[in-house]
């Protein structure tokens, strides 16, 4: 990556729930996390003990204290493609999410960039590639054809039927240039586009996003960069309800054991 991120995402529970941590007693934690945070900034840890005792913070410790410290932490190392270097692999999809974050944003800049010098050539307010009317051997014009950077219009469509639904509909502008990556590099097209539809309305039934008067929402566009769609959130209770209502069968002749008996005049009329 050619600008190492300073930051990392930590998650708190499912970081102190592994069971590798669990076992640490606090000299042994305090290692581990100093080690972590060595990691990121050097895209590993030595993975010889006497190349690691020369950290600043580890001077002064001595080799046997060290060592069964190290017993404990170093099972949350794997090698790297050098030998020579340690890797925590959670740490490293990590280190590999944020780099596609930045990639998708060094895109949108660049987009945004064309987008604008666009306008100032032509005064849209979106790029737009056209096709030039040309006749064709009837001499009929063909049709004309729009293509905001390999967007079709049916894709564009759902986009924007998507962004409509959505509850917390922020950071539109930097979802769509998303958007436009994922068409052009075939994630989303007009043949699966349905499957992001479908993940969003997952969510809006989930558990997760009823939870606070939508607190735990995302914006738009980290709900499109982490590819959620493909998530299977817990349903929430009300969701529940109403798929369990939907496979209830309804009998008016209450000849059916199986079925929850509706009387006559409460059928609904066809």
């Amino acid at each position: 990556m050619k600008n190492k991120p300073t930051w990392f995402k930590l998650y708190p529970a499912e970081f102190l729930a592994d069971r590798n941590v669990e076992r640490m007693n606090l000299s042994e934690f305090g290692l581990y996390c100093y080690l972590i945070m060595r990691a990121w900034i050097d895209g590993g840890i030595p993975a010889s003990l006497g190349e690691m005792a020369r950290y600043a913070m580890l001077r002064g410790i001595p080799r046997k204290r060290l060592e069964k410290m190290w017993a404990s932490v170093s099972s949350c190392w794997v090698p790297s493609q050098d030998p020579n270097i340690l890797v925590n692999p959670r740490q490293e999809r990590e280190r590999e999410a944020v780099g596609e974050y930045w990639e998708a944003k060094s895109r949108a800049g660049k987009a945004s960039a064309v987008k604008r010098q666009q306008q100032n050539v032509n005064g849209c307010t979106t790029r737009v590639e056209q096709v030039p009317n040309t006749q064709t051997l009837d001499n009929r014009p063909s049709q004309q054809t729009d293509v905001v950077s390999g967007v079709t219009p049916k894709l564009k469509a759902a986009f924007d039927g998507l962004a409509a639904r959505y509850p917390n509909c922020t950071d539109v502008d930097f979802a769509f240039q998303i958007w436009m990556g994922y068409c052009e590099t075939g994630i989303v097209t007009e043949e699966n586009v349905h499957e992001v539809d479908e993940g969003l309305t997952r969510y809006l039934d989930s558990d997760l996003w009823s939870r606070d008067n939508g607190r735990y929402i995302i914006s738009f566009a980290k709900w499109l960069h982490g590819k959620k769609w493909l998530d299977r959130p817990q349903p929430s209770a009300e969701a529940k309800a109403k798929a369990a209502a939907k496979n209830v069968k309804r009998s008016s002749e209450g000849n059916d054991p199986n079925a929850e008996w509706v009387p006559p005049w409460r059928q609904e009329v066809a």
